[in-house]
């Protein structure tokens, strides 16, 4: 339910009855959120509603599932796209996801993105995000668009959204798309630490772990990441701090978790590696290199895994 209706339906009467007969947006809306869909279909279709954007949004809905009316997905996109031409944002983000996953539409990437980018356009933070990691990824232009997309992360972050304070500082850490500035990457990280946003723990952990700070803090961080999410990353992030710390038996158990969590994650197998070749385990760590070499397909990797092996076998 929209914000602004949930305050509406707690001032209006019970029922419908002492609301006016004719036709009447408000009327259908109501009627729409109350679930009842024949009110809501004569009030939004009447030729005094139904060529206004969020009419025709309520009426996309109805008839993509069947709401009152037979059930018709052409009729229903074709509705939601005219709400979308008027600039009506659930209208816009329902047809960037139903051309993503081709929901009652055949996939179409590219239409995807241009709805996203009309979402974000019109301050949809979610879609903010969306947009500055598909031009940080290259998938908009075929190459990474580091500036543009520390553009997008700027809109969001003036809504305070923890995950463009992260992906934004992560930017600022690397120079990527701004000039580099390491106290500003910390800043954000720590921001969007405060609103207990794991991946941002997980960075501010590695970062500081990377510049020599405290190794107790970026443990902390990296383990109430791990508690909050869990996800692979972030244990392969506790072992690299652990080890660095010379908790070695701590370190192994974190790889293991990383590794066991996801098992194409190549990274943790690597460290483990690392890990037991730093302590003369030269039999296992041939075995954790091999199991990486395994799910390698970088051919970056691959080059320097098999340097490795062959270092093991001499």
């Amino acid at each position: 339910m929209r914000p602004w209706l949930a305050s509406l339906l707690a001032l209006l009467p019970a029922t419908l009855a002492s609301l006016p007969a004719k036709a009447d947006f408000l009327v259908g809306v109501v009627a729409y959120e109350r679930k009842d869909f024949a009110t809501a279909y004569r009030e939004l279709s009447d030729p005094r509603t139904r060529n206004a954007p969020d009419a025709q949004f309520y009426l996309g809905n109805m008839y993509l599932f069947g709401q009152g009316v037979a059930k018709d997905t052409a009729k229903g996109i074709e509705l939601l796209e005219q709400a979308a031409a008027g600039d009506v944002l659930d209208a816009v983000t329902m047809l960037a996801q139903a051309y993503e996953f081709g929901m009652g539409v055949p996939k179409d990437k590219a239409r995807a993105l241009a709805y996203w980018e009309q979402a974000a356009s019109l301050g949809y933070v979610k879609a903010q995000v969306e947009m500055g990691l598909r031009y940080e990824s290259g998938e908009v232009t075929g190459t990474p668009d580091y500036v543009t997309a520390a553009k997008w992360y700027g809109q969001a972050l003036a809504a305070n959204d923890a995950s463009a304070m992260t992906y934004l500082g992560s930017l600022y850490e690397r120079g990527l798309g701004v000039p580099q500035d390491l106290a500003r990457a910390e800043e954000l990280y720590r921001q969007a630490v405060g609103k207990g946003y794991s991946l941002a723990m997980n960075k501010l952990a590695l970062m500081i772990a990377a510049e020599g700070g405290d190794l107790d803090e970026a443990r902390q961080l990296a383990e109430t990441a791990i508690a909050r999410d869990g996800q692979p990353v972030f244990h392969d992030t506790l072992g690299r701090i652990l080890t660095l710390q010379g908790d070695i038996a701590g370190a192994e158990e974190a790889y293991r978790a990383a590794a066991k969590k996801s098992p194409l994650y190549l990274a943790p197998r690597e460290a483990l590696g690392d890990l037991y070749w730093s302590q003369g385990r030269r039999l296992d760590a041939q075995a954790a290199w091999k199991q990486a070499l395994g799910v390698a397909r970088d051919a970056d990797d691959k080059a320097r895994l098999q340097k490795k092996l062959q270092q093991a076998t001499f």
